[in-house]
C-alpha cells in the first residue's frame, strides 16, 4: 500500500516537472530576448540585460563611434545567442574579449 502511494507521488512530480521546466525556460528566453537598457550620465555609461550588465566610468571612455558592422565573432565565451540576439561575453576579431548587447540584423552598433 505504501509503495503504491510512493509510486503515485513520483509520477505526479514527473508530470509537474514536465510543465514547470518548459514554462521556466520559456519565461527565461522571453527575458533574454528583450532589448537591453542603456543609461548615459556624466559619470558612467551603463548597459543592462536580463543576465548581463556592464558599467563603464566615463573617465575610461577614450572615444565612441557608430559602426554598420561588427567585427567577426570568434566565439561565445559566456553569453546568450539566439535568433540574432547576442548578450554577454564574446571573443571578437580586432578587439578580443568583450561584452555584446546587440541585434545582429539591426545596425548601427555603438562602439
Amino acid at each position: 500500500m505504501a509503495s503504491e502511494k510512493l509510486r503515485g507521488d513520483c509520477r505526479d512530480r514527473r508530470r509537474n516537472g514536465g510543465v514547470v521546466l518548459p514554462l521556466t525556460i520559456g519565461v527565461l528566453f522571453y527575458f533574454l530576448m528583450q532589448p537591453p537598457t542603456v543609461e548615459v550620465s556624466r559619470e558612467r555609461f551603463s548597459v543592462r540585460s536580463a543576465l548581463y550588465r556592464e558599467e563603464i566610468p566615463m573617465t575610461e571612455v577614450d572615444g565612441v563611434s557608430i559602426e554598420q558592422t561588427l567585427p567577426t565573432i570568434r566565439s561565445r565565451t559566456n553569453g546568450f545567442a539566439m535568433r540574432g540576439s547576442l548578450r554577454g561575453h564574446f571573443r571578437l576579431d580586432e578587439i578580443g574579449d568583450g561584452q555584446l548587447f546587440v541585434e545582429l540584423n539591426t545596425p548601427p552598433t555603438l562602439w
